[in-house]
């Protein structure tokens, strides 16, 4: 289990996102991944920080 899709598309084979302890999709983790059909999981994917992504330090 890992909240870091970047890490579960470089180590599975199969993806199962879950949200509130419910699968809201399941599959090969690249159509999984590609293919989005749950909002869920475009929303996870959106949140992915890019390439050129600075965090922002709260003191």
């Amino acid at each position: 289990m890992t909240p870091d899709l970047a890490v579960a598309q470089q180590v599975t084979d199969e993806l199962v996102v879950m949200r509130q302890g419910r699968i809201v999709d399941r599959g090969a983790t690249d159509r999984v991944l590609t293919d989005l059909e749950h909002q869920y999981t475009r929303d996870l994917l959106a949140a992915v920080p890019r390439e050129g992504w600075q965090p922002i330090r709260r003191r």
